[in-house]
């Protein structure tokens, strides 16, 4: 009506539950070798029990092969797992 009016504010949270965001080197010559960072954030509000798998293709190559790593993330948690690579070359 004209003489009443009303506000309210609130946080929220859009994101998906699970987020894995990898960062990596912007440029690589033939036989370089370093690591690549894959940052695990759990925003789902409960711990999540995940497993983690990586593999490279093409250019690019992980010493010993693919990796698989079990992770347990309590809420809230972010993890960092560094993953040695190889360019081919």
């Amino acid at each position: 009506t004209d003489d009443r009016y009303g506000m309210a504010e609130a946080k929220t949270v859009v994101a998906a539950p699970i987020i894995a965001e990898l960062s990596t080197p912007r440029f690589l010559a033939g036989g370089d070798q370093t690591s690549v960072a894959l940052d695990v954030s759990n925003l789902s509000g409960k711990a999540q029990k995940l497993d983690v798998k990586i593999s490279a293709e093409g250019q690019l190559s992980i010493p010993g092969g693919d990796q698989s790593k079990p992770l347990q993330l309590k809420e809230g948690q972010r993890v960092t797992l560094k993953v040695p690579v190889l360019a081919q070359g």
